[in-house]
């Protein structure tokens, strides 16, 4: 709350006053929120139908490594979006805040937007088709609109999804087996089955 007060107001109590006005936004801004899921599942299908299997293999280690390890993260910096932490959200943002521990409703899971960071890679990897571009980024648009229009998040949250998501793309490129150690693996496999 107090880093992105830094802006002079509050991105996601200004978004949000304007997403609970228009009705259409804010169906609009629940069903992108809800979609993340689906948008996975398909740009997965699209890889497993388009492209060999190496690059299918590292779109599915980046985005599992995307998903789980978030969760230290979490730990480490325990958030809550501004729907959970402030009653009168998005209506009024408290002027003078004291910080203090509160209880909240919610798992800690703000930093960072995974919704967010998702976005990104599916940015990233659905570039090099002109679909997939116009896709990509308009999910990635409707996910800024739903993250904080819903009160999920704080614009901060959604700034180190950025870092963290180039962070998962470099993850996600080293292969996690040798495999020449996994081809011998599988060689050994039925011999020692039929000697047993």
């Amino acid at each position: 709350f107090r880093i992105d007060g830094v802006l002079g107001f509050q991105p996601s109590f200004l978004l949000g006053q304007f997403v609970q006005r228009h009705l259409w936004l804010l169906i609009l801004a629940e069903i992108g929120y809800g979609a993340l899921t689906c948008v996975v599942v398909v740009v997965f299908g699209f890889y497993l139908w388009r492209c060999p299997k190496a690059e299918t293999l590292k779109l599915l280690r980046t985005l599992i490594l995307n998903l789980f390890l978030a969760v230290p993260f979490y730990l480490l910096i325990p958030v809550c979006g501004p729907r959970f932490a402030f009653h009168d959200f998005p209506f009024s943002p408290p002027l003078h805040m004291i910080p203090h521990a509160i209880a909240i409703a919610a798992p800690p899971n703000g930093v960072p937007s995974v919704h967010a960071s998702t976005a990104f890679l599916i940015v990233w990897f659905s570039w090099r088709w002109k679909v997939g571009r116009v896709f990509s980024l308009a999910y990635l648009v409707l996910t800024v609109i739903a993250t904080l229009g819903s009160w999920q998040h704080y614009l901060f949250d959604l700034i180190v999804a950025a870092p963290y998501a180039a962070l998962m793309l470099y993850l996600g490129s080293f292969k996690w087996y040798k495999r020449k150690n996994l081809e011998e693996a599988r060689n050994a496999l039925p011999s020692q089955l039929t000697s047993a």
